[in-house]
């Protein structure tokens, strides 16, 4: 589940605010970027969103005003459990194809909640976060089942089943490592 938390006043607590889709407001930010970048070029496209870029675009699509530094735009990791691990979404790397795109969420850690106090299922209404570093972010790969041509594939996460991750080509795969800080020998090398 994804959620936007706001500031509560003065004080270290952040509210929760509403739940809110992603999927087709990344997607509109991709197609925005390839009009621009792209003009009739069939090539992937690789690109990056900030966590605040996306936050305020999601905040925009869901008609929330205010301060963007008042709004935690965050990953329910544990949806459904009785615990609570939230995820602060800091920044989005994809590699757009014509029709598909698989991406990388890098998120922070940050706040585990031992017990929802109105039970699975819910939002954590109340929570104070912890500041994440740079060296604790971890990285979700998705897919979305559209790429940077507008009306081809549909503005949603990769379908729901066994399996709803990504199988990346080597080209994709080796541009979202390298944005994740990973080098390509050190990458192959690990593999064998």
């Amino acid at each position: 589940m994804f959620a936007l938390y706001c500031k509560a006043g003065k004080s270290s607590k952040w509210n929760f605010e509403l739940s809110v889709s992603i999927a087709g407001v990344i997607a509109g930010l991709l197609q925005e970027k390839a009009a621009i970048a792209k003009p009739k070029n069939p090539a992937p496209m690789p690109w990056e969103l900030t966590g605040v870029e996306l936050r305020e675009a999601v905040m925009k699509a869901s008609r929330v005003e205010g301060r963007t530094d008042e709004y935690k735009l965050i990953i329910d990791a544990t949806w459904g459990r009785a615990d609570a691990q939230l995820l602060e979404i800091m920044r989005v790397v994809g590699y757009s194809y014509e029709e598909w795109t698989p991406l990388m969420l890098q998120v922070a850690e940050s706040a585990v909640v031992k017990v929802r106090p109105k039970g699975p299922a819910t939002p954590v209404e109340t929570v104070d976060f912890d500041e994440p570093g740079p060296d604790s972010y971890i990285h979700e790969f998705l897919y979305l089942q559209c790429g940077y041509v507008p009306g081809k594939g549909r503005r949603t996460w990769g379908r729901m089943g066994y399996t709803n991750a990504a199988l990346l080509w080597p080209d994709a795969f080796e541009y979202l490592l390298s944005r994740a800080g990973f080098e390509k020998k050190r990458a192959l090398t690990a593999a064998r």
